[in-house]
């Protein structure tokens, strides 16, 4: 193993604890594949301090390595599969055909001189010369926003994102992002739940989606009517240039960009950078200045780069098109309560840790805002913020006279 490949104890237990995305994937297959005993060796060999450190060194993994132990798992499927094919006489040729041919079949390549090349991409600096398509390829036609963000975000950004998603949903607007963790991926799923159409650009092919810990919700998108391109052939690996040039595509099949949080340096500044140079109005939501995570979004509304928006409503309001787009009786809180009444959610739902206060109160009675307020001795809008966020997770409902209770 590479000194690169290396990480230190603190990450590795986050990671195989479950403290962000990519555990997730990793204990799905762990348990799929019945490999928790050869976790919990290294594990073991990690946590023992009589051992010697460049040993414990050499069982620190990374993504990479748990990766490896997952993909080994895969070959042999695939190497068992061959096997059996092989013993009915069939040729490797037309093995590896077959093998093949789900993923390329349902792969559609839209050339830039195709009708069904999207327009708005034709009108870009440096057009791609061919798209990648599965999904919908209607969505390509559409109106949408591009909805981006720091891969490395807090709370108040992906709960900011969600908000503003679920209601330019509402005005029949596709959302469109990069699949990257973090604020991509949120918008993406939050589209999804509210029943609307998502467009996600790979920086890579289709044979190696990245990052990998969101196959699943590649598949998602899919079956729920959305799509996924790339300019990219499928067996093409993403680099930190194509993970660049994916931004201006972004940015290009957009009517506008909406960047919810970003750090002083993110990537996202560029995908702004694009927009701007494309014409297109950019969009930012403000954030405290204490949040380290919300200075590139302050930076860039400072800069005369993007306009303020504290709801979807400002930016319907320099769409005057879009209004009468608004979906007849829509309301995303009724999607979230159908969705538990069909799960048939009883037990308490999770709460975050900072609303849970809040949480807390409304279990012993039903309480006003400015009840909640005077009790937790806090600012009527932070109450005010919170207690949306609890609605729109399905764990409160509103009653009349600004009253709120537990569902």
């Amino acid at each position: 193993m590479t000194k690169k490949e290396l990480i230190n104890a603190r990450k590795l237990k986050k990671m195989i604890l479950g403290k962000n995305n990519f555990s997730r994937w990793i204990k799905e297959n762990i348990e799929k594949y019945n490999l928790q005993e050869n976790m919990d060796y290294y594990i073991e060999q990690i946590n023992n301090k009589s051992t010697n450190r460049r040993v414990r060194n050499e069982y620190f993994l990374t993504e990479k390595a748990c990766k490896k132990i997952i993909y080994s798992q895969l070959r042999s499927e695939l190497a068992e599969k061959i096997k059996q094919k092989l013993e009915k006489g069939e040729k490797i040729n037309d093995i590896i055909v077959e093998l093949d041919k789900p993923l390329k079949e349902t792969i559609r390549i839209l050339k830039f001189k195709d009708e069904e090349f999207p327009n708005q991409l034709r009108r870009i600096k440096n057009p791609p010369k061919q798209l990648y398509v599965m999904g919908n390829i209607e969505n390509l036609k559409e109106k949408g926003i591009a909805v981006i963000g720091s891969r490395n975000c807090s709370n108040y950004g992906r709960s900011i994102c969600k908000i503003f998603t679920n209601n330019l949903v509402g005005y029949n607007l596709n959302i469109i992002s990069g699949l990257a963790v973090g604020i991509d991926s949120c918008a993406h799923k939050a589209c999804l739940e509210s029943q609307g159409k998502t467009i996600a650009v790979l920086p890579s092919g289709f044979e190696k989606i990245y990052p990998i810990e969101n196959e699943e919700l590649v598949q998602r998108i899919i079956e729920n009517g959305g799509t996924v391109i790339t300019e990219y052939p499928p067996e093409f690996e993403k680099t930190i240039e194509t993970c660049r040039e994916r931004n201006r595509i972004m940015s290009g099949l957009a009517i506008a960009t909406l960047v919810v949080e970003a750090e002083q340096r993110s990537g996202t500044s560029i995908t702004v950078r694009y927009a701007n140079e494309q014409q297109k109005k950019v969009f930012c939501v403000p954030s405290s200045l204490l949040n380290s995570k919300g200075i590139g979004t302050n930076e860039m509304i400072k800069q005369g780069r993007a306009k303020i928006v504290t709801k979807a409503e400002d930016i319907i309001e320099e769409f005057p098109e879009l209004k009468s787009q608004r979906k007849e009786n829509f309301n995303f809180l009724d999607l979230k309560k159908k969705k538990r009444q069909k799960e048939k959610v009883n037990d308490t739902p999770k709460i975050e840790d900072e609303n849970l206060e809040i949480y807390n109160i409304l279990m012993k009675k039903e309480q006003s805002v400015d009840d909640i307020a005077k009790e937790l001795n806090k600012p009527v809008s932070e109450i005010s913020y919170k207690l949306t966020l609890l609605e729109l997770e399905g764990a409160i409902e509103k009653l009349p006279g600004n009253k709120y209770k537990i569902k």
